[in-house]
This record gives structure tokens, C-alpha cells and sequence, in this order.
């Protein structure tokens, strides 16, 4: 099923193809999503309460983070059956203007109207699942203080690295009418994001470099935790926050630009 949503969504994306409605509605992309973290936390339990991966040779930390990425598996892949339209956008802040008070709270409105908002529910459903887990570990086999604070960092950095996941998804609903091929670009950059430092890491013979790319950090929080320290967990998020900064700053510039279309009409 998510495959197919996969192709799908990105049918449109890849040749240019109309899409007419999203593959999801918030209701059931949560109702998917809780479906499919219950059926993993399930399949996991067992190592939670004690047995360990002895085959992998993994220690309890890299079963959780095993377990989490898994989890946070279709939070990143049903956004793009969830994409609102550039189309669905400006029908929206129409209806928004038309009530009493709509244009001092048309931003706000928008804002709790968009791709964002929806994606980052998805992302509270894994924060509560991975939150779930901690609290059986806790209540079976106890869970320490600095294995807690680790959990607590390694979910900021999924964080940053989903936001700026989200906004520039978001950027190409909004500017793909304006720049046709802004898919090109920002998938560039994306791309930058996932290998750029995998690469200067094997150049440099760094042993931290690869940590500040999302697949670099996953792999090193399962096979090299003793790599990922508190400090280099907080320069990663501060990293992505700086990232998303200029793409926020650009979809709020459009959603004003929609505001303004709407009220010259």
C-alpha cells in the first residue's frame, strides 16, 4: 500500500501530471498510521521486555532506534499522498475571506489549513508510539535517566530533519506554479542534505561528519552510538533549524501572496 501511494503521489511530481485530490485525508492518514505503529510496537515487545537481538548483535539503544526508524517509515512517506494543491490552497483563503473577520485571521487560518500542520500530526503519532515504548521498557526492565535524555535528543533530531523535510515540500506546492521546474531544485537540494556530508565524511576520514546527513545520524545511532554525543545531537538540530529558516520565510511570503489574490478578486 504505501508503495503504491509512493508512485502515485509522485506521478505528478516526476511528469507533470494533474493531481486531482490527495491519495489522504488527515483522518485517515492517522488512522493508517496508528494501525501501523501498533502492528510494529507489537512485533517489538518482545525486546522490550528483555530479549535482545543477539544475532545482530545489538544492544537494547539500537533496538529502540531500530524500532523508531521503522515507525517513522511511513511518517515520511504519506505526506506525499497528503499534498494539498497550490489550487486547494487559494479555494480555501477564498472561503476564508468570505466570513466575518477572515481576512485579521486568514494567515492563521492557513497556516492551520496547510500540508504542514497535517504532517507534523503525523509526526506527534510517532512521538507518542516512540513515547510508548519508553514507557513499557520503563515499567518492565527499568530505563536510566541518560538512556532517557539520549531518547529525548535523537527525537529533536528527527524533528529538525523532518521540518526541514516538510518545508520544502511545502515550498514545491506553492511554487511549482510560478517555477515549473522547481522539483529539480529543491530535489537538488535534498539530495545535498542526504549525501553531501556522507561524502565529506569519506573524504576527510571524519568519524562525525556523516552524522549531520538523516542517513548518516540513523546509522550511526544503531551501530556507532558512542558517536553521537549530546553535543553533536544539539549542533544537528541547530543546523536544520538554520536550514528551514529561508524556505519558511518563503511559504510565508506566499501565503500572503494568496491572501492578497484573494482579496483583489
Amino acid at each position: 500500500m504505501v508503495l503504491s501511494i509512493i508512485i502515485q503521489a509522485t506521478k505528478p511530481l516526476l511528469f507533470g501530471e494533474k493531481q486531482i485530490k490527495p491519495l489522504f485525508t488527515k483522518t485517515t492518514a492517522a488512522l493508517f498510521l496508528f494501525g501501523y505503529e501498533g502492528i510494529v510496537i507489537g512485533l517489538f515487545f518482545r525486546y522490550f521486555t528483555g530479549s535482545f537481538w543477539s544475532y545482530w548483535e545489538l544492544t537494547r539503544s539500537g533496538i529502540n532506534y531500530s524500532c523508531w526508524l521503522i515507525l517513522l517509515g511511513p511518517v515520511v512517506l504519506i505526506p506525499f499522498g497528503l499534498l494539498r494543491s497550490f489550487d486547494s490552497y487559494l479555494e480555501y483563503s477564498g472561503h476564508i475571506l468570505s466570513k466575518p473577520y477572515g481576512r485579521k485571521r486568514a494567515f492563521r487560518n492557513i497556516l492551520g489549513h496547510s500540508n504542514i500542520i497535517a504532517f507534523l500530526l503525523l509526526f506527534a503519532i510517532w512521538i507518542v508510539s516512540v513515547g510508548v515504548t519508553l514507557l513499557v521498557q520503563r515499567g518492565k526492565i527499568g530505563l536510566s535517566d541518560s538512556e532517557l535524555i539520549r531518547s529525548i535528543y535523537f527525537v529533536f533530531v528527527m524533528l529538525s530533519s523532518y521540518l526541514f523535510f516538510i518545508v520544502i515540500l511545502e515550498a514545491y506546492v506553492l511554487y511549482k506554479p510560478v517555477y515549473d521546474k522547481i522539483a529539480l531544485l529543491l530535489g537538488f537540494i535534498v539530495l545535498l542534505h542526504l549525501f553531501l556530508p556522507l561524502i565529506l565524511s569519506g573524504i576527510f576520514e571524519s568519524e562525525i561528519i556523516y552524522l549531520y546527513s538523516p542517513l548518516g545520524f540513523t546509522g550511526g545511532v544503531i551501530f556507532e552510538p558512542e558517536n553521537v554525543t549530546l553535543s553533536i545531537a544539539a549542533s544537528i538540530i541547530t543546523i536544520n533549524a538554520l536550514f528551514c529558516v529561508i524556505p519558511a520565510f518563503l511559504i510565508s511570503r506566499r501565503y500572503r501572496f494568496l491572501i492578497a489574490v484573494r482579496q483583489g478578486m
